[in-house]
């Protein structure tokens, strides 16, 4: 179920056709700077996981009561700090639009919290969460 996960995020960001590296990631904020990538991109990680007080199923898979995605966005603008700011405005609507409401596992995706994790030096680093909602 979760790599299922992963992989209709990283499907739906590619789709939006606006970021030139998306994948998975598991590491830290700092960590993300030193890599090479292309910007901007999107880097997906799986930040918790609940399993609840008692196991309850849906259908034949156990249900997760909590289940975080955050979506790391990176983008580099080196001209002014107001271009940087519209670019990644941008990025995160755009994400959030194309990923609330997509159906996924046994529930569907909403955006919970967005906030600004880097910023130096042009580049920007903003983490926006998700939670898997399964409630009817």
């Amino acid at each position: 179920m979760l790599v299922t996960a992963q992989e209709t995020i990283i499907q739906t960001l590619t789709d939006l056709g606006l970021f030139r590296t998306i994948d998975g990631w598991q590491g830290e904020v700092e960590d993300l700077i030193r890599v090479a990538t292309k910007l901007p991109s999107a880097h997906i990680a799986l930040g918790e996981i609940s399993f609840g007080d008692e196991p309850t199923a849906i259908g034949t898979k156990l249900s997760l009561d909590d289940n975080v995605w955050n979506i790391l966005i990176t983008a580099s603008n080196i001209r002014n700090r107001h271009s940087g700011a519209v670019e990644c405005y941008t990025l995160i609507e755009a994400a959030v639009t194309a990923l609330k409401m997509l159906p996924i596992a046994d529930g569907w995706l909403w955006p919970v919290s967005a906030k600004l994790l880097y910023a130096k030096a042009g580049l920007s680093i903003y983490g926006i969460s998700f939670v898997i909602e399964n409630e009817q």
